[in-house]
């Protein structure tokens, strides 16, 4: 049996005045509830004390569970813990073994980690009456968020689960690389907070409510200079004070296309086209990023003769197999009624399709990803995927400039329709992979990027043309071609010299 640890120092925290109270009040009727936005606000201690509040009420009816992306991240929310939960109920035990508390009256919480989306479908089958995320936004999807909310119901040996409401708990920052899908799933409806979203078709709620550093009056009783040490800390980047202080959703630090504007990238498709449709000078092109378990994103993109792409359409889905893929992106092209259904002159896509085999579910197992798409009639090239290079020219045909009169001296070269609103979610939640204090150059790949990535294949393709294949090696020899040649050349019979042949 794990061994038995015993708190051994106890203190009673009450919720402060202001959103904490707030969030706390609400533990009888909101269902998910989203905590926080600035640093300071005192998050942490507001997850241990939502679930603590209903301890001694429920008892061995209230089984929770409180998770964090990576494990060694638990270990202040264990510290917190130790010092709060005593004052509760002075039996409580924690075991570190299993990482788990155990209050006298059966009431537990386990402290877990989620890396990967597969650790999230370990919980099928589990059944809890409190959930908690501390700083969601190190989840780069809503996947392990969906798959866990499921576990959200009454166990078998529950009696009385009927009286117990159970909910789900969550604290996040701006930025990360969960941003774009906690914006878009907690903020978008109502970004000021602090009002009751219903959602029609499950019939149940969910809430933003709002922290700032200026709410936790304890904090800055502690240390007045808290803010000053903020303000030092970001070293002049105002995005990083704003998004440290503030909480705002719209500037936050680690933004990989801060000029990317929807208001000046986003056009009216009346601006380019001639009768309803786009003009012949115009050349039709496409963009392609393949994927299996992940989404595959196409981007169709008409390009002017003097210079100017424009993402038409779009094609953004996952869960199929290659050549549904591969079906459903021809038809988009056929029925656009921006090209009357004019082909793509060629389709910039990473080299990577060019050598990996369809998946399983084709009639031809071996044929290659390319092979697939050619089938319908797409002319997949391979582009240049040097992704550093890449993003650097993506973010130079982005770039635009406002003169003194507000008019557009520098005019960006890529823009797009309404209608590509994939597109445009991960152009604007796209983040720098590394931390704040280690910023990489290369974009965050944890979040969804397969728009972007597409993008940056039309962009490279564009400006320096496709990867060609090197002539210097040979491809198409078999194994019994090798045998004869062996047997040849022990013959004392020299192998026929051969030219080199390339296997497109």
């Amino acid at each position: 049996m794990a061994k038995k640890e015993r708190a051994q120092v106890a203190i009673t925290i009450e919720p402060q005045v202001g959103p904490q109270s707030l969030a706390l009040e609400t533990r009888r009727f909101v269902y998910e509830l989203l905590f926080g936005g600035a640093r300071g606000g005192g998050k942490t201690v507001f997850l241990l004390m939502d679930y603590a509040v209903d301890v001694l009420e429920y008892g061995r009816e209230w089984q929770g569970i409180l998770f964090r992306r990576s494990y060694p991240r638990l270990d202040q929310i264990v510290r917190l813990s130790k010092e709060m939960f005593p004052s509760i109920d002075p039996g409580a035990e924690y075991r570190s073994g299993e990482a788990t508390w155990f209050f006298s009256n059966g009431a537990t919480l386990k402290f877990r980690h989620l890396d990967t989306e597969g650790d999230a479908d370990n919980y099928q089958g589990h059944s809890y009456s409190w959930i908690g995320f501390d700083e969601l936004g190190e989840w780069p999807t809503s996947h392990s968020y969906n798959r866990i909310k499921a576990t959200l119901r009454p166990g078998t040996l529950q009696k009385s689960a009927e009286n117990v409401f159970r909910r789900i708990r969550c604290t996040a920052n701006p930025g990360g690389p969960g941003h774009g899908w906690i914006k878009e799933y907690f903020i978008e409806p109502c970004p000021e907070g602090n009002k009751l979203l219903i959602d029609t078709e499950t019939n149940r709620n969910r809430m933003f409510i709002p922290s700032f550093v200026t709410d936790n009056r304890m904090l800055l009783d502690r240390d007045p200079d808290y803010i000053e040490s903020i303000r030092a800390s970001t070293q002049g980047n105002e995005q990083l004070f704003e998004a440290w202080l503030y909480g705002n959703w719209d500037i936050f630090f680690g933004r990989f296309f801060e000029q990317f504007e929807p208001k000046i990238h986003q056009m009216d498709p009346e601006e380019i086209l001639e009768g309803g449709r786009i003009p012949e000078s115009w050349k039709i092109e496409g963009s392609l990023d393949y994927g299996e378990a992940s989404p595959t994103s196409f981007g169709l993109w008409a390009t002017s003769p003097d210079g100017l792409s424009v993402r038409i359409d779009e094609y953004y889905r996952s869960g199929l197999w290659v050549s549904e893929h591969a079906g459903n992106i021809a038809a988009l092209i056929e029925n656009n009624p921006y090209t009357s259904g004019r082909r793509p002159l060629r389709v910039w896509a990473d080299p990577a399709i060019f050598h990996t085999r369809a998946a399983a579910g084709m009639a031809a197992m071996n044929r290659m990803v390319s092979d697939v798409f050619r089938s319908v009639g797409l002319n997949v090239v391979r582009s240049n995927n040097d992704r550093l290079t890449g993003w650097r020219f993506l973010k130079n045909q982005l770039a635009w400039k406002k003169g003194d009169d507000g008019e557009l001296d520098v005019k960006p070269s890529i823009r797009y329709f309404p209608g590509c609103s994939d597109f445009e979610r991960e152009m604007t939640n796209a983040t720098y992979a590394g931390t704040e204090d280690n910023p990489k150059e290369d974009m965050d790949t944890n979040g969804e990027d397969h728009s972007c990535d597409e993008t940056r294949y039309f962009v490279m393709g564009r400006s320096l043309g496709h990867i060609k294949k090197k002539e210097d090696f040979f491809v198409g020899t078999t194994f019994e071609k090798e045998v004869a040649k062996l047997r040849r050349s022990r013959l004392g019979r020299p192998a026929k010299k051969r030219g080199l042949v390339v296997v497109a």
